[in-house]
């Protein structure tokens, strides 16, 4: 399981179950140190594929230059790999299928990356700020 929030902080958490004594106890505990490299609050988290080493996470800059935060982080080395750069607001919600990764934020947009690559495929804009996106 992975957490984040407004501490700027991904924690990964091992969730299995304690064998001992025949009872199936969960003792949570973290693995490896803390990710840390968002300038603001994380407001979502999305695994990557199930053979997949990778977590996306997305949020905020704020400051002079108001724009979103897009990053992939490798969970072997628990280290930042990519940044995706596009958005020029919050980014409210990523999403991932197939090596696909998708954002919508406040700049009225949604974008389709390519996870290997830094730059969207495809932006789609609206009249709205984006708070949600999800692959069917």
């Amino acid at each position: 399981m992975a957490s984040a929030g407004m501490d700027r902080q991904i924690h990964i958490w091992d969730l299995s179950p304690d064998q001992t004594d025949n009872e199936n106890v969960i003792h949570p505990h973290t693995v490896g140190h803390p990710l840390t490299n968002h300038k603001n609050s994380i407001l979502n988290l999305k695994w990557g594929s199930t053979e997949s080493n990778h977590l996306y996470s997305c949020g905020a800059i704020n400051g002079t230059t108001k724009r979103g935060e897009l990053f992939q982080w490798d969970l072997y080395e628990f280290s930042r790999t990519r940044q995706y750069m596009g958005h020029k607001a919050v980014i409210n919600s990523i999403d991932f299928k197939n090596d696909q990764l998708a954002s919508a934020s406040d700049d009225n947009t949604c974008k389709v990356w390519d996870s290997r690559a830094r730059d969207p495929v495809k932006s789609f804009e609206f009249d709205y700020s984006m708070t949600s996106v999800a692959f069917s």
